[in-house]
């Protein structure tokens, strides 16, 4: 199923799987740029979901602590975590979704994954004829917190980028070796993976010029959108699950609005209320 949700001169949002996504934006023309946090190999995602029966300890609700001695920081009480209501990837649809977007696309394009896919898409990049770099660290302290309790935990994803192999491309300019979190720019997000404000927009600015069309095919509640939109950027985004791809309608609707429960971004106004907290 294929369906436009939001269309404005700067933005775009489809409810469309990644396929039918390209379809519509090679009847454009293509992109400049693509930024996409795909769904994560299947071992981060039964990772995930394993931790996600409720437990209880002491009869708490579930809350963070940081141990004072060694700085860890670890849940207790009731697990609350929300499953993943996608499906993981292999690197065979890395490579999938590499040739068919990869033609289509005039710039950078920039996958966030986790360390087990990262390679897939690195190879599959690279035989798409782009000039691929060494993948960056994205650091969010405090995320994604081992519940078991036996052994650290994974605080961070990995950001794989690619351009073509262009003398424009080779002026492009020094950019950062990594990205990581600053405080109170995180907060709980309406899809589950999802991706703080702040760190897509700080991608668009790198990875695109103003003005530059930017899609994200596998857009969730539309992050990649609203960063675009508030950068000066255009930008078409499609999801396959009905529910992310309203979100994205909305927030592209609004996109100086706060990002999912209020959460400062430094580009928005803070005292605007969030699309997505409780009302």
């Amino acid at each position: 199923m294929t369906a436009a949700l939001f269309a404005s001169p700067s933005a775009q949002v489809l409810l469309a799987e990644w396929r039918a996504l390209a379809e519509h934006v090679e009847a454009g023309g293509g992109a400049d740029a693509l930024l996409v946090d795909a769904p994560y190999s299947e071992r981060t995602h039964t990772g995930h979901d394993d931790a996600v029966a409720p437990s209880r300890l002491d009869g708490e609700e579930a809350r963070m602590r940081r141990d004072a001695r060694t700085g860890a920081v670890y849940s207790v009480g009731l697990n609350r975590r929300r499953a993943i209501d996608y499906s993981a990837w292999t690197p065979s649809d890395v490579g999938a979704f590499v040739s068919r977007w990869s033609p289509l696309v005039r710039g950078w394009i920039v996958s966030i994954t986790d360390h087990e896919l990262a390679r897939a898409w690195e190879q599959a990049l690279t035989a798409a004829g782009r000039y691929t770099f060494a993948p960056l660290p994205y650091y969010a302290p405090g995320s994604r917190v081992r519940l078991a309790g036996d052994g650290p935990s994974n605080w961070t994803t990995w950001i794989v980028v690619s351009r073509p192999r262009s003398r424009d491309f080779q002026r492009w300019g020094t950019l950062p070796g990594g990205y990581v979190l600053p405080a109170g720019q995180g907060g709980k997000l309406p899809v589950v993976g999802g991706k703080p404000i702040w760190l897509m927009e700080q991608l668009v600015e790198h990875y695109s010029r103003p003005g530059d069309l930017v899609v994200d095919p596998c857009c969730g509640a539309g992050t990649t959108i609203a960063a675009a939109m508030r950068r000066g950027r255009r930008a078409i985004g499609g999801d396959a699950l009905e529910e992310h791809a309203r979100l994205a309608a909305a927030w592209a609707a609004n996109p100086n609005l706060p990002g999912p429960r209020g959460e400062a971004t430094g580009a928005a106004d803070p005292a605007q209320p969030s699309l997505f907290a409780p009302r």
